[in-house]
């Protein structure tokens, strides 16, 4: 399989940023081409010289076509990504795939636009960082990390192989899955701490006490069980909103399942009574097993 001489990121923020830096890394004869949304993140992106040429969408529109490039990774927001899309099907011969945290919209989008023979291929690597920015890339930020892989109805065989040797060449550990078991793991574990994390910094702010002491303080207040579970509050809205609109359904069920084990914890110091230590106990217990589970605590 040949390897891609020429990249193009649609999309350079953090991610971006970061994927062409790790691009440079294991593609060193390759030639990266980006978009940006501003001519202020151009000049950003030229003095950092995370790209060999930069484009702002209106000129990119004007001067070049995905048929100029061999390998076309989105960086955008799903639900512009999903207007994007029918553009796509005069360029059959590239390889496309994307950074969205969803998948059912775009493959559905794919799947009714593109036609029978396609090279789109979805991708979700599972990383980020609460920083934004291309000034706050990271070259090492896809490695060691999971890279959920969706293949559409009608990609070319080809272009499966690209996406996923490109993605473990970048050294990403890559798991295939189907679009509808992707959104709704995501919803629980990474939608649902997101939400979470917010509400947290944000009931914790409302306490007078809280509120007061941080203002009177110099220093942080917090320990690192706080810094923790904050670090994410707050990220990209940007983002988080076009999550929000594509995933609604999946959010909405992890939000309802989290009320419920939130009532039984509301419940019981309602009605303290000694035996529900031992309730309290056992989700304890629960949780520690749980966390081990899904971290897969001990994986070397």
């Amino acid at each position: 399989m040949k390897e891609p001489n020429h990249f193009l990121i649609y999309g350079f923020g953090l991610m971006g940023g970061s994927l062409a830096l790790a691009i440079r890394n294991a593609y060193p004869n390759s030639k990266i081409s980006g978009i940006v949304r501003s001519e202020r993140s151009k000049e950003e992106g030229i003095r950092l010289k995370l790209a060999d040429d930069f484009y702002l969408e209106s000129e990119f529109l004007n001067q070049r076509k995905f048929s100029d490039f061999d390998f076309v990774v989105f960086g955008l927001p799903v639900t512009r990504l999903v207007e994007l899309i029918p553009s796509l099907k005069e360029f059959p011969d590239t390889v496309f795939t994307d950074l969205g945290s969803t998948k059912y919209s775009i493959i559905d989008s794919v799947n009714n636009s593109l036609g029978e023979s396609h090279s789109y291929v979805s991708s979700h690597p599972m990383c980020g960082s609460e920083e934004s920015g291309l000034a706050k890339s990271i070259p090492n930020l896809y490695a060691d990390k999971i890279t959920f892989v969706s293949r559409c109805a009608s990609s070319q065989s080809i272009a499966i192989d690209s996406v996923l040797e490109f993605w473990k060449k970048l050294g990403s550990w890559v798991i295939e899955v189907e679009p509808e078991l992707h959104d709704e793991v995501l919803s629980y574990v990474s939608h649902l701490p997101h939400i979470i994390s917010t509400l947290l910094v944000k009931t914790s702010i409302q306490n007078k006490s809280v509120s007061n002491l941080v203002k009177d303080s110099s220093r942080p207040i917090t320990g690192g069980g706080f810094r923790d579970m904050s670090r994410i509050a707050g990220s990209n809205w940007e983002m988080w909103k076009s999550i929000f609109e594509e995933n609604r359904r999946p959010i909405l069920e992890s939000l309802l399942s989290f009320e419920k084990n939130l009532k039984e914890v509301i419940e019981i110091f309602q009605n303290w009574k000694e035996p529900d230590i031992q309730r309290l106990e056992s989700i304890w217990r629960d949780s520690l097993n749980a966390k081990n589970q899904i971290n897969k605590t001990g994986f070397k």
